[in-house]
């Protein structure tokens, strides 16, 4: 990869858990944007995906099967390890399995990347500046770059300066909410997160239905009960953990999440499962524990 007239090296990094072929066209997508792709699989529990993950490595994939199901983090940092091991890279890509980054979305987060050096600004990480091209959410400017307000880690280019700086993704809690703890933590060590001109990425938004309220149409997106144990768990723990470096990132942060509970309650057709969900994460929240959800819990949220 060229980054002006400097020569850098990129690595993408995919994490995958029982994908289906889509993440073979998010491997097409980035393979010739970077030096290599890394894809994770989260110890995939179907075995009909592992002709998937036989046709990334037969296109040129390093594949790499995590022990045991530990979580998005854990995977991506897993990913991250064995990039340095074969290799000494400049920029880390991590992607989840079903997001499509643009044929120019590399050049384009590498390019904010320099200009912002250029500016002295000190980059913690370039993040997607649209998702299916519509503006990711914002939190002001500086120096004339956008800056995102709680980033999806699926089109984070990050430095390797920066994991230096702050170590990799918090693998205690699990998946949910990774994403916004190491961005705070980035900030929190004083570099910025930019949004990159250009950078779009088309991405899944899950199980999504319309349902009416008031009277008026709108997109739902569901998730299970165990997800949202994790999404309240999280969330908590790193609003209790930043309060103090950013209190108007946490307010903010706390509003949007009410109003997703609130959906959750009112629209999920398991509403009982899913307050239930919310109540053993903040317990656990309270008691300052993370990890892998209970096997006590988990059984009775599924």
């Amino acid at each position: 990869m060229t980054q002006g007239e400097e020569s850098v090296r990129v690595a993408a990094i995919i994490a995958a858990y029982n994908p289906d072929k889509k993440v073979i066209d998010v491997f097409r997508a980035v393979v010739g944007q970077v030096d290599l792709v890394v894809v994770v699989d989260d110890r995939s529990n179907d075995s009909s995906t592992m002709p998937v993950f036989e046709e990334l490595r037969s296109l040129g994939a390093e594949v790499i099967h995590s022990p045991n199901n530990a979580g998005i983090a854990r995977t991506l940092n897993i990913g991250i390890s064995r990039c340095a091991a074969i290799g000494r890279f400049d920029y880390y890509l991590t992607l989840d399995q079903d997001s499509i980054p643009d044929q120019d979305y590399v050049s384009n987060a590498l390019k904010a990347d320099r200009l912002a050096r250029e500016l002295n600004i000190p980059v913690g990480f370039v993040s997607a500046a649209t998702y299916n091209n519509s503006p990711v959410l914002g939190n002001g400017t500086l120096l004339g770059f956008e800056q995102p307000f709680d980033p999806w880690q699926s089109g984070m280019l990050i430095p390797r300066s920066t994991f230096n700086a702050v170590g990799g993704l918090d693998e205690k809690l699990v998946i949910d909410a990774v994403d916004s703890e190491f961005t705070l933590r980035v900030r929190k060590a004083g570099l910025a997160v930019l949004c990159g001109s250009g950078c779009n990425m088309a991405h899944s938004l899950g199980q999504q239905s319309t349902v009416s309220f008031w009277g008026k149409k709108r997109l739902y997106t569901y998730h299970s009960p165990v997800r949202v144990y994790y999404i309240t768990r999280n969330n908590l723990l790193i609003f209790f953990r930043y309060f103090l470096a950013d209190p108007i990132w946490v307010a903010r942060k706390s509003y949007y999440e009410l109003v997703n509970h609130s959906r959750r309650i009112l629209f999920s057709k398991n509403k009982k499962e899913i307050l239930r969900a919310m109540l053993f994460g903040v317990r656990d929240a309270s008691m300052f524990r993370n990890g892998i959800i209970r096997a006590s819990d988990m059984q009775k949220l599924s």
